[in-house]
Parts: C-alpha cells; structure tokens; sequence
C-alpha cells in the first residue's frame, strides 16, 4: 500500500501517503488512527487546491534508518498552515525510525504512537501557542491550554484533579518538563499518566474526551458540543481505538 484515504465523501478525511518499506502490519497503524480520526471529526473543513489539492489533511509518512532502536523514535506535525480565520494543517509528516518502529510494534505500542503522532499533525499541541489558546509558560512552570471545551472537560472528567488545582477554570495544565519535543505540546505527565496525549508513552494508554475536545478548539467540528458555536455538529464519542480502561478519571 503506497496510500490510503479515511472516512466517507463529506465527512473529515486523513490521506496518508507512505515512504519507505512498510509492512502491513506498520500500515495498519495509520489506518486505524486515520478512521478513528474521521469518526471523532464530523465536517469538512476547506479543500486547499493549487500545488497542494488537499482535502482536509494529507500527511507524509516515512520510514528511515536514523539512529537505531532506543535513539530518536521520530518527528510529526504540521507542515503547511491553512491561512485566514481557520488555520488548521493542510499537510503534515510522521517520520519513523524503523529499528524503534520494530521495537514499539513487538512490545505492542506501535498503535498508541502512531494515534498520539497523528493527533500532533492536526494540531494537537503543536499549534496550541500558534492560535493563542494557551497562557503561562514553560519557563514559568504555569503553562495552561486555554480552550474552552477542553477546560471544561478538564473540570469534569478529572474532577478530582481539578478540584486540587486552583487554576482548574482558567485552563488545563500542560507539560513544562522534558525537552523541547516534550515541553509545551503534551498533557501534564504528573497529574494524567497514561491519557494518551501526555509526553510520555506508558504501558498502557487511553483517549479522554478532554483530548477530543481539545480538537474543537483548535477549529475542527468534533463529536463534542461546542455550545457557544452555532450549527455545531455532535454525536456519540467512537469507542476507544486503544481498548484500555483509564485509570485516574474520576
């Protein structure tokens, strides 16, 4: 398989286009994050045409030689912007060093990577700063992502975290520890441990709707209400891809 396209005609769609020597079993990674993906996000967004032609998201996958297993795993994000008032991702990449890839798909991780990765080329937590929904800062300690529906999901969903964090109805906090590819673009590992979206792969990992909700706040219409946006599409959350029960919600 040299590509493969997610979701329905009308609906979100996520085109990935492979480089390298995949395995099927590798490539199926991508195709359950990229349907899991188009079945959280319910519209289309802006087709970008030109030298692009891109639907909703094209994103490069790559397989390489880096610098052998327990070194750099990869990189993934945006590439290229849409411009105006919806500055969602046109294009990203997911770039895969192949000794690492063996490794995490041995130990049965692979998929939990491959869904936190794609999340990152949307937008999640690589644009948080780009869009202004973030306060605080790393250097500070007190770096918090501010959208709306995420905080909301914050107070609810982690009730018990948020009912010990002052600060819980100003935003949810974010990872300041860690190196650059950590710092800033990840949940706080300390107080969620294994959501998904922390800096931090664990033993096992799942998705809270706070992650999801996130999403909407970035500008996509997801199956999370945003009732202060008029026409806003919902629906059931889709089961979780990764089939593990969290272990710190309230």
């Amino acid at each position: 398989m040299t590509s493969y396209i997610s979701g329905e005609e009308g609906g979100f769609n996520v085109e990935i286009q492979f480089e390298g020597t995949w395995t099927p079993e590798l490539q199926q990674a991508f195709v359950d994050a990229a349907e899991y993906i188009s079945d959280v996000i319910l519209a289309d967004i802006p087709d970008v045409g030109g030298d692009y032609n891109v639907d909703d998201i094209r994103i490069e996958a790559r397989l390489t030689d880096i610098d052998g297993a327990g070194g750099v795993l990869g990189q993934a994000g945006p590439t290229v912007v849409r411009g105006g008032d919806a500055p969602l991702p046109v294009t990203g990449i997911m770039e895969f060093d192949i000794a690492d890839a063996d490794y995490y798909n041995d130990n049965g991780l692979w998929d939990d990577i491959i869904l936190h990765e794609m999340l990152h080329t949307l937008g999640l937590g690589t644009m948080w700063s780009y869009v202004g929904l973030t306060s605080g800062s790393v250097e500070g300690g007190d770096l918090r992502f501010t959208g709306a529906n995420a905080t909301a999901a914050y107070n609810s969903e982690f009730a018990d975290i948020a009912a010990n964090d002052a600060g819980s109805a100003s935003g949810v906090p974010v990872e300041t520890h860690g190196g650059s590819g950590t710092a800033g673009g990840h949940w706080d590992e300390e107080l969620f441990g294994n959501e998904l979206a922390t800096g931090y792969v664990n033993g096992s990992n799942y998705v809270s709707s706070m992650t999801l909700a996130s999403l909407e706040d970035l500008g996509y219409d997801t199956v999370i209400d945003d009732v202060t946006r008029d026409g806003d599409m919902t629906g059931p959350i889709p089961a979780d891809p990764l089939n593990t029960a969290p272990t710190n919600v309230a």
